[in-house]
């Protein structure tokens, strides 16, 4: 099992992820700020958005970028967040 899919995993596991209800718009602005700008621009969104009603799609993305801090393929290749971000509502299915 690679990094990415013990990440996954540890998504699926998580309470949080499993209460939150994403929208697609959401997760694909999310996904292309990550990708363009990387983890401070992302987190500076993500906290402006976590007083409107996004808030908890917001909060468990700043937790999930703390994860994502935690393996270098991410920090190396911010695509590869951004493919994790757009497929949330998919992981869930599973």
């Amino acid at each position: 099992m690679d990094n990415i899919e013990k990440l996954l995993d540890e998504i699926r596991e998580d309470r949080q992820f499993r209460d939150t209800y994403f929208t697609g718009g959401f997760l694909n602005n999310v996904a292309d700020i990550f990708e363009k700008y990387g983890f401070g621009t992302t987190e500076v969104y993500l906290k402006g958005r976590r007083e409107r009603n996004e808030g908890k799609q917001a909060n468990f993305l700043l937790s999930l970028l703390d994860k994502f801090n935690k393996y270098p393929e991410i920090k190396n290749r911010h695509s590869i967040g951004r493919m994790i971000i757009k497929s949330l509502i998919s992981l869930k299915r599973r």
